[in-house]
């Protein structure tokens, strides 16, 4: 095996099917449903004028963890993480639960895994209807 998933995970039998590609609108509402995500993705990254172009980037770095060698996801994880390290910054009005100032990071694992939901709740929807 030269991937981190086989042919038979859950992963590869999910992400394989075409109309998974349907699922990456419901995510990015989603990911916008978090103060601290949205904030640092506005502030961030013109991903609001070109959002069908975040999530082509966003599915073929998927892809690439999912059915590409583990070299190659390697790669592609460290080029997010560098990425990611770069966004910082803080609230500038208090939103939901969060007063203003709090800080946000684009690499805070409850950010991370905030969005990794989203994309996988928004995946398992479309692969099961």
């Amino acid at each position: 095996m030269d991937g981190y998933f086989t042919d038979d995970s859950m992963l590869r039998r999910v992400n394989r099917e075409w109309a998974l590609a349907l699922s990456g609108p419901r995510a990015l509402l989603m990911q916008a449903a978090h103060p601290l995500a949205v904030t640092g993705l506005l502030a961030h990254t013109d991903s609001i004028d070109d959002p069908y172009g975040r999530l082509e980037r966003t599915a073929e770095i998927m892809n690439v963890i999912g059915f590409g060698s583990k070299k190659d996801a390697d790669r592609v994880t460290g080029i997010v993480r560098s990425q990611h390290a770069r966004v910082r910054g803080r609230l500038g009005a208090a939103v939901g639960a969060y007063p203003k100032g709090t800080p946000y990071a684009a690499d805070d694992p409850e950010l991370l895994l905030w969005v990794l939901f989203t994309l996988i709740d928004s995946g398992l929807v479309v692969y099961r209807m």
